[in-house]
């Protein structure tokens, strides 16, 4: 039997609580998502890269299937994700490894396109000797990614490609992301980081290979944009694109709470129960290093975590 302010405080309402506040910043993720569809709606296929790795490309990704699926909601309209080269991978049946990201979204948005259609080409460890050894040629790699890029466009009614990495990711194998939008005649959207100088310069740097490609930028997004500088950044920098008749359509502001884990985040995927703490506490760990002990010490919440053993 539970007594108020002890222990054993069920916590189904700080559940609710931690799961209303993320519904929230997903709203506002999504709402961004929205008003960035118009870059696509001349389309029905976009490949979104990024200038660098851990930009923001699958974040975009899954704000663009989301926000497709509930706009296609009660019709027989489909959406398709494809990774059309990918480089960690997981596996997924006899025989067969996908890119992860394919994975994810196969599985989160229950889509029904195929794997080998989702994930043509991965590049495992020791790929690209064997590319330069003549093992496999560039021209190989890309009738598979063709070939799927076909299935999966006469199969639904709007393909989100993602990319790898920057733009140039894939080059020693001929195979970067700028050669794969020309060859599938697929526009472009690029995530760029939040500010000004080193964004931009990222951001043009990636610009000029797609220009050598004759393949069109239609669109920036900022991600991890400072809340407190987001109207003069994107003030600047959509001034700054109009030189290339380029728009900016969206800022992501860097927000705490979007990239802390929650213990509702670890007991769900330890498929566990919270027994004592609260489902809202954050663990609030730098991502860009490998954390100390002392670091989780100081940073991890007074929870304990239940886990069931098989």
């Amino acid at each position: 039997m539970w007594k108020k302010g002890s222990a054993s405080r069920p916590h189904h309402h700080l559940k609710r609580r931690s799961q209303s506040r993320r519904r929230r910043l997903l709203s506002l993720l999504l709402l961004w998502v929205l008003q960035s569809l118009y870059v696509v709606a001349m389309t029905n296929h976009l490949l979104v890269l990024s200038t660098g790795q851990h930009v923001g490309k699958t974040t975009l990704s899954l704000g663009l299937v989301k926000t497709l699926q509930a706009k296609f909601q009660g019709t027989n309209k489909l959406v398709a994700y494809c990774k059309p080269v990918g480089q960690q991978h997981v596996p997924v049946g006899d025989n067969l490894r996908v890119d992860k990201d394919a994975y994810l979204f196969k599985e989160h948005f229950g889509l029904i396109q195929h794997y080998k259609d989702m994930s043509p080409v991965i590049f495992p460890d020791g790929f690209t000797r064997d590319f330069i050894d003549g093992k496999v040629t560039s021209q190989q790699l890309m009738d598979s990614i063709r070939a799927a890029h076909r299935n999966l466009y006469d199969q639904s009614d709007f393909v989100i490609c993602e990319g790898t990495g920057h733009t140039g990711v894939g080059s020693i194998c001929e195979l970067n992301n700028a050669q794969v939008a020309a060859e599938l005649k697929i526009d472009a959207v690029c995530v760029a980081l939040g500010g000004l100088g080193s964004s931009f310069d990222q951001l043009a740097m990636n610009r000029e290979m797609l220009k050598q490609n004759n393949v069109r930028l239609r669109g920036v997004v900022l991600n991890k944009v400072n809340p407190k500088k987001m109207d003069m950044i994107q003030d600047y920098y959509s001034r700054a694109l109009k030189r290339w008749d380029v728009p900016l359509v969206g800022c992501i502001p860097d927000l705490k709470d979007l990239s802390c884990p929650t213990m509702a985040d670890y007991a769900k995927l330890l498929k566990s129960d919270l027994i004592s703490g609260t489902y809202a506490s954050t663990v609030d760990i730098p991502l860009s290093q490998e954390p100390t002990r002392a670091c989780l010490q100081a940073r991890m919440p007074v929870c304990v975590i239940s886990v069931a053993r098989d």
